[in-house]
């Protein structure tokens, strides 16, 4: 039986990146990947901040589109745009992507088993589908929203899970702009979105469980004139980020961690953030013997607080009917409130903005006993 330093659980751009850092570092290092091919099948918007290239050095040629605002539709036909002349968002290639960040893993040494399901866990081994086993000191569940990892060593649930369908269909569309759709009969408790991508454009929504997501797909497709896609992908967005990332040995990262926007379902950043604090944990425990405990502490102190205070602003939004989604589209358009967005808005760090117009516009805390009760 082979046994590795560090075995990840999941070959998405989260686990590429652990892998990438701990390897660089000369520890032994292999990626567990279930299906076929690294970023297929592609579960994701593809929608990421200049802060996630930043992240990580990937080729540039990921890059499809500059998004520089987006056009938010309201309930009752109303639409507003926000978001100015610089660029606030990409739409990236996330095949491209993903497999860009397990390459320069295997440049620096580390291994990758494709076809490799884990079907269990036992004393430091992990099982594979047709009974392989392999050993390990420390692993790491980056396996995605229904981890296993997370279910076999009892960390916490997410709170929600979102239920999603994407899709991507040949049309022009205009290539600076998202178009995001809130209301009970387009997605219940999430929204629905265009995402221009060259040639193409992504086009996408979430509901909450509970609620069939092809249903709306199909209506969301139907009212705008679009054939039902022969290549839909479904997935699941994990949220409300867990406070427990360690088991002795054992941690997760990515949506296996919940680590996901409440906002915007967004996982890259935050999970890309956890992977370099995952990895430099993993790198002293390796080489001194101490415990991984630090990397939740110097996660939640980056970007974790954002995902909290995210989930909080979600809370309020899920008491948000059609009628008072419409009273927020007058509220918005008084004063300078869309100049604000347009100045401070930021996807990664969306509490930010709210804490501008509160701080340029207090009297809008008058309005939040309205979208609460």
């Amino acid at each position: 039986m082979r046994r590795y330093d560090v075995v990840i659980v999941g070959g998405g751009p989260v686990g590429g990146l652990v892998a990438r850092q701990v390897s660089s570092q000369g520890f032994s290092t292999l990626i567990l990947e279930e299906h076929k091919q690294i970023g297929i099948p592609v579960r994701c918007a593809g929608l990421v901040t200049e802060r996630v290239l930043n992240l990580v050095d990937v080729s540039e040629d990921i890059i499809l589109n500059r998004i520089k605002g987006a056009c938010v539709h309201f309930p009752g036909g109303h639409q507003i745009e926000i978001g100015g002349q610089r660029t606030h968002a990409f739409s990236i290639d996330r095949e491209k992507f993903d497999k860009d960040l397990v390459q320069k893993a295997l440049a620096e040494g580390a291994e990758l088993g494709l076809n490799c399901r884990v079907i269990d866990i036992y004393k430091q081994r992990v099982i594979l589908n047709g009974g392989k086993e392999i050993g390990y000191k420390f692993l790491v569940g980056s396996d995605g929203p229904r981890s296993l990892i997370r279910q076999k060593f009892g960390f916490p649930k997410p709170r929600e899970m979102i239920l999603g369908m994407n899709a991507e269909v040949p049309r022009d569309h205009d290539c600076s702009l998202v178009d995001i759709f809130f209301g009970e009969k387009i997605a219940p408790g999430f929204f629905s979105w265009i995402i221009p991508a060259g040639d193409f454009i992504r086009v996408g929504l979430g509901v909450r469980e509970g609620y069939n997501p092809r249903k709306y797909f199909q209506l969301f497709l139907n009212t705008l004139n679009i054939d039902f896609p022969v290549s839909v992908h479904a997935g699941f967005i994990p949220l409300g980020p867990l406070t427990n990332l360690v088991r002795d040995n054992v941690t997760l990262v990515g949506d296996a961690a919940c680590q996901v926007k409440p906002s915007s379902g967004g996982g890259l950043f935050p999970g890309l953030v956890a992977a370099l604090y995952c990895s430099e944990a993993l790198v002293r425990a390796l080489e001194d013997g101490v415990s991984l405990a630090m990397y939740p502490k110097e996660w939640f102190s980056h970007v974790g607080k954002e995902l909290k205070k995210g989930y909080i602003l979600r809370k309020i939004f899920l008491r948000m009917d059609d009628r008072k989604l419409e009273k927020l589209f007058y509220i918005l358009g008084t004063g300078n409130i869309c100049s604000i967005i347009n100045d401070y808005g930021d996807i990664d760090y969306p509490s930010r903005v709210i804490f501008e117009i509160v701080k340029q516009h207090p009297s809008f805390l008058k309005f939040l006993p309205f979208f609460l009760f």
